[in-house]
């Protein structure tokens, strides 16, 4: 995978990001479910949309089978022990009810990692949970099998086509193999995910609409 490169938005740009999510904003009636990513993307969708974090996931990264295992026992997870796993990496790195490792790149230490963690989970709306994950961080196709089973609705990103409803295909990154960064800015300062997908259209729907039927209507 290609190395991320971060740029600054232009000023020239901020009024048209700001209308073009203001507009979003304003159209998106469920405000208070609670998004669990194998990554950023959860931190960044709800910061776009000027909502408080309502996941523990906000800002750390989980691999694939560490991941799979805490969607598939979310309850027990959220009260297990968290405890700090040394010498893993160059960043902090939690053990999460003996099992799960969960990645703090975005944490200057243990400590700060681990209290960001314990202050989101109480805020867990557990009758309006939504799931992301993407084909990245040792992803099999039997987590993918396991995840698209899981009762939640769902978003995942492939970089192969799966025919499955609430897969989301994106064949730019076919030849890498999996899906890369989806919040990338355009010239813009818009992120990419934003213009592929009706996310608000889908997050409104509560579960009713899968992806497909989202990526069906917007091409209407």
């Amino acid at each position: 995978m290609k190395p991320i490169r971060r740029t600054r938005t232009p000023r020239n740009s901020m009024s048209i990001r700001d209308a073009f999510m203001g507009k979003r904003k304003a159209e998106l009636t469920n405000t208070d479910f609670t998004l669990f990513s194998d990554d950023c993307f959860g931190g960044m969708l709800c910061s776009d949309l000027g909502l408080q974090f309502r996941s523990p996931t906000v800002s750390l990264r989980i691999y694939a089978a560490d991941y799979v295992e805490f969607l598939e026992n979310i309850h027990a997870y959220l009260s297990a022990d968290l405890i700090e796993s040394r010498g893993e990496a160059d960043y902090p790195v939690g053990l999460l009810g003996g099992r799960v490792r969960l990645h703090f790149k975005h944490s200057g230490t243990f400590e700060e990692g681990a209290a960001a963690w314990r202050r989101r989970k109480e805020r867990v709306h557990h009758g309006n949970i939504i799931i992301k994950m993407s084909d990245l961080y040792d992803c099999s196709p039997e987590l993918t099998r396991r995840f698209l089973a899981l009762p939640y609705p769902k978003i995942f990103f492939s970089a192969k086509p799966i025919d499955h409803p609430d897969v989301f295909f994106m064949p730019e990154y076919q030849q890498e193999g999996c899906v890369g960064a989806k919040w990338r800015r355009g010239s813009d300062g818009i992120r990419m995910f934003w213009k592929r997908f009706a996310f608000v259209a889908w997050l409104n729907a509560r579960g009713a609409l899968t992806v497909r039927d989202v990526i069906n209507s917007s091409a209407r």
